[in-house]
C-alpha cells in the first residue's frame, strides 16, 4: 500500500509549487507488520484517538520509546507500546474485540517529513517546525505523558493528605 505524505501548511508565504514539492510517495507495507486479532498487553504508555491505524503509527514514529501500537478500528484507540512481539513475545495474546497488533519494524522513516531521523530523547514526541525555519523539528513533552505525570503526583500527594 502507498501512503501520499502531503503537509499543507496556511501561510502566505508557500507557494502551491513548494507544497507539491514537499509532498512524498512512501511505501508502508502495513500488511507485513499487522499481527490480526492480537494485542500486546502490559506494555502501553501512551492512549489517544487517531482517525485510522496509519495516523497511529506515525504517533508511535514520533517518539522513540514506541515500538508497536495497538489500535482499535471500532473506537479508533491508539496504544503505544515501549515494547514489540520480538522484545516481549509472551505478552502478544488475543485480542477480544477489533484491536490490531502493529510493529514499526521496516516503516520508512520518511513518513515522518521533517521529523525523520530525529534524535528526540525516548521521552520526547518529535514536532515538525513550519517550513522556513532553520530547525526541521523540536522536541516537545507529550501532552499525554505531562497529564499522566500530573495525575500520578495528584494520587500520591492525596494519599499523604490526613481528613
Amino acid at each position: 500500500m502507498n501512503l501520499i505524505l502531503c503537509c499543507v501548511l496556511i501561510l502566505d508565504s508557500i507557494s502551491a509549487a513548494e507544497i507539491a514539492e514537499n509532498c512524498k510517495i512512501v511505501n508502508l507495507p502495513l500488511l507485513q507488520l499487522s499481527l490480526r486479532d492480537k494485542r500486546l498487553e502490559n506494555f502501553v504508555y501512551e492512549t489517544n484517538i487517531q482517525p485510522d491505524k496509519t495516523f497511529c503509527l506515525i504517533r508511535c514514529l514520533e517518539q522513540r520509546k514506541c515500538k508497536s501500537v495497538n489500535y482499535n478500528t471500532d473506537t479508533s484507540n491508539c496504544h503505544l507500546n515501549s515494547e514489540d512481539h520480538n522484545t516481549q513475545p509472551a505478552f502478544l495474546t488475543a485480542s477480544k474485540d477489533s484491536t490490531q497488533y502493529y510493529s514499526i519494524d521496516g516503516i520508512d522513516e520518511s513518513l515522518l517529513g521533517r521529523c525523520a531521523g530525529h534524535t528526540c530523547a525516548e521521552d520526547l514526541v518529535c514536532e515538525p517546525n513550519p517550513y522556513g525555519l532553520s530547525a526541521p523539528y523540536q522536541c516537545v513533552v507529550s501532552v499525554n505523558t505531562f497529564t499522566a505525570k500530573i495525575q500520578a503526583n495528584w494520587k500520591s500527594a492525596a494519599k499523604k493528605i490526613k481528613y
